[in-house]
This record gives structure tokens, C-alpha cells and sequence, in this order.
């Protein structure tokens, strides 16, 4: 009953605000509400391609970095014949997180609650004290394995199996080589503002060069340059911004090649369609 009684309030916070109008968004009253925070964290952010880190921090097999994609705990590894999997970070046993940070496990991710073993592929290996689980079916109680994608030196996962491939959305002019790319800077720093409000004003103060790529990560191309600016809710009042800034020798332009719609309406109008989509109005 109280699951029920949730959703028919978030049914409620959400048709009460202008989605017919994305740009009165901005300035809409309960935006910031603990309960649209949540359906952000639960439906919409884990529906999104996110980056994690890069290829060369998960050089080598068993290397690992552990995230959060909304709600979504994750962890990314390299497996033993050099491949990249990105995987739930839960225990299928009774719910715990395998791995946090980053390092390297070594040949397996462990459970530290019942020490259940994982290979690096996601695999149930190993359960102690078997003779107490008579009908336990291994293999269907591996780790979920989720979306990757790696463009030049960025590593990013989706949890969303539906999610169109990164490379189909990616707006870069062909002038760009991914092959070519390296990350000259990465800067990192938590700030007291809520999410949607710091896009909201980047995309007003630098739209002009700026194009669109997810829900909570856009690009803007300057030049031989590309600086990415990925925007990560903490709590629904701090929000941890992440900037890359890639170089590749072979550009040459210095904006996105062909029109493109305005970033500022195209992310409000993206967020209003999230809404709709995740509470299935």
C-alpha cells in the first residue's frame, strides 16, 4: 500500500508541473522536491550514458573502478584476456556492494558479507558453505552486465539495455578523430547547487558551441579541443562536476558542423520527456 501511495504522489508532483512548456521548467515550483529528486535518481540518470573514468586508469586485468549511475551501483573491470565489462556492484546473495573506489581485485571480485566469488566476466564461482543452499542455481545468479562504450580515452557505462549506442549520439564534426584523442586535463569539485541548476546556467552563459549529449553531460568544441562537462547529483543539493578537456591534432573546426537545435530548450525539453517517460503519464 505505501508503494502505491508513493507513486500516485510522484503521478501527482509531476502533473503538476508544466511539461507542455519545457522552458517554464526553469523556474517551476516543487522542481526541487525530495520526491522528483528520487524518480531523477531511480528512472532517469540510470537510463543515461555516464562516465566513469578512463581506459588507461583499467590497464590491467582485475583493475576496477566502482560508481553510482543514479541510483545504480556499478563497477567497471578488466578481464582477464583484456576486455571491458562493466557489471551490477550487488551482491546477488543478500544485496551487498562487492567493490568501492578503485584498484585491483585481483582474479575475482569477493563478496566481503558471505564471501560469495564472482569472476571478472560477472559468474557465480565460487559459494562457501554450499550444503546450506540445496537448490541454488549458480548460474543464474551471476552479476547483470551492463552497457560500455569507449571513445578514445573515456570509458562510460549505461545501465539502460534499451539506450541508443554512444557513438549514434555523440554530435562531433567528422573533422574529429576518437583514435586521436587525449585528455589533456581532468578537473573535479563538488559544488552547493542543485543539478539542473548549474546545467541550466552553463548552457545560458555557453551555449554557442555547446551541443547536447545526455541528460547530464554535455560537450562544447573549441577548436582542436573538446571539454566535456558531466553533472552528478551527490544529494538534491550538491552536485559534483566533472570537466574534461580532450585535444585531437587532426581538428580544425571550432563549432559543431550543421545546424543544431538550442541546447538551453533541447535539454528542458529532454528533461520533460524523461518525466513523462519515467512515470509512464
Amino acid at each position: 500500500m505505501a508503494v502505491i501511495h508513493r507513486a500516485a504522489r510522484i503521478r501527482t508532483e509531476i502533473l503538476n508541473l508544466p511539461l507542455s512548456d519545457p522552458m517554464a521548467l526553469r523556474t517551476a515550483p516543487g522542481l526541487e522536491s525530495p520526491t522528483i529528486f528520487e524518480l531523477e535518481q531511480r528512472c532517469i540518470l540510470p537510463s543515461c550514458w555516464a562516465y566513469i573514468g578512463t581506459a588507461a586508469s583499467l590497464d590491467q586485468p582485475g583493475d576496477y573502478v566502482a560508481a553510482k549511475v543514479g541510483a545504480e551501483p556499478v563497477v567497471v573491470v578488466r578481464g582477464r584476456e583484456g576486455e571491458l565489462r562493466a557489471l551490477s556492484n550487488v551482491c546477488t546473495h543478500r544485496a551487498s556492494l562487492l567493490a568501492s573506489g578503485a584498484g585491483n581485485c585481483g582474479r575475482n571480485l569477493v563478496c566481503s558479507y558471505h564471501g560469495w566469488i564472482f569472476g571478472l566476466d560477472g559468474r557465480l564461482l565460487g559459494v562457501p558453505y554450499r550444503t546450506g543452499f540445496t537448490d541454488i542455481d549458480q548460474e543464474a545468479l551471476g552479476l547483470p552486465e551492463l552497457r560500455t562504450a569507449v571513445m578514445g580515452p573515456l570509458v562510460f557505462v549505461n545501465p539502460s539495455c534499451s539506450a541508443e549506442p554512444l557513438a549514434d549520439l555523440w554530435p562531433i564534426d567528422p573533422d574529429w578523430s576518437w583514435s586521436q584523442a587525449t585528455m589533456l586535463t581532468h578537473e573535479v569539485e563538488e559544488v552547493e547547487q542543485p543539478w539542473k541548476v548549474l546545467i541550466d546556467r552553463y548552457l545560458v552563459q555557453e551555449a554557442a558551441n555547446t551541443a547536447l549529449v545526455f541528460a547530464a553531460f554535455v560537450c562544447e568544441r573549441r577548436g582542436r579541443q573538446l571539454v566535456l562537462r558531466y553533472w552528478e547529483p551527490i544529494d538534491i543539493a550538491r552536485t559534483r562536476v566533472q570537466t574534461i578537456v580532450l585535444e585531437c591534432p587532426s581538428a580544425e573546426s571550432d563549432s559543431y558542423g550543421g545546424p543544431r537545435p538550442d541546447p538551453l530548450l533541447a535539454w528542458w525539453e529532454l528533461y520533460a520527456q524523461s518525466l513523462v517517460t519515467a512515470t509512464a503519464i
